[in-house]
C-alpha cells in the first residue's frame, strides 16, 4: 500500500505539473494579448488625440462659419433695395449653411472614433485585469 500511495502522489503531481503548465501557456497567452492590446490602445490613444484635435479645428471653422453667415444675413438685410446683392448673399448664406452641416458630419464621425479608441481602453483594462488574476492562480499554484 505504500507503493499504491507513492503512485497515487506521484499521478497527483503530475497533474499539478500540467495544470501549472496549461496556466503558465495561458498566462504567455494573456501576456501576447495585452501586449497586442497595449499597442491597439496606444494607436487609438494616438487617433483620438488626432480626433480631438480635428474636432477642435472643426468648431473652429464651424464659429468661422457661423460668424460669415451672420455677417452674410445682416448684409442681406441691410440690402434689401438691390436684388442682385440679395441673391448673391442668399446663395453665400446657403453655401456656409451646407459647408456647416458638412463639418457637423465630420465631427460626428470624429466623435465615433473616439468612442471606438474609449472602447479599446476597456478592454485592454480587462485584460490586464485577467492577467493579474491568471498570476494569482499561478502564484498560488506554485506555493
Amino acid at each position: 500500500t505504500g507503493e499504491i500511495i507513492v503512485l497515487k502522489r506521484l499521478q497527483e503531481m503530475e497533474q499539478i505539473k500540467k495544470k501549472l503548465a496549461a496556466l503558465k501557456e495561458e498566462k504567455e497567452i494573456a501576456l501576447e494579448r495585452v501586449e497586442l492590446e497595449k499597442e491597439r490602445r496606444k494607436d487609438a490613444e494616438a487617433r483620438c488625440e488626432t480626433a480631438e484635435q480635428e474636432i477642435q479645428g472643426l468648431k473652429r471653422k464651424i464659429k468661422l462659419l457661423e460668424d460669415d453667415l451672420d455677417r452674410a444675413e445682416k448684409g442681406a438685410e441691410d440690402s434689401k433695395q438691390d436684388q442682385s446683392v440679395i441673391d448673391e448673399l442668399e446663395a453665400e448664406n446657403k453655401a456656409l449653411k451646407n459647408q456647416i452641416t458638412v463639418l457637423n458630419g465630420e465631427i460626428d464621425r470624429v466623435q465615433i472614433k473616439q468612442q471606438d479608441a474609449n472602447e479599446l481602453s476597456q478592454i485592454i483594462t480587462q485584460l490586464e485585469t485577467e492577467k493579474s488574476t491568471l498570476n494569482n492562480k499561478i502564484a498560488t499554484l506554485e506555493s
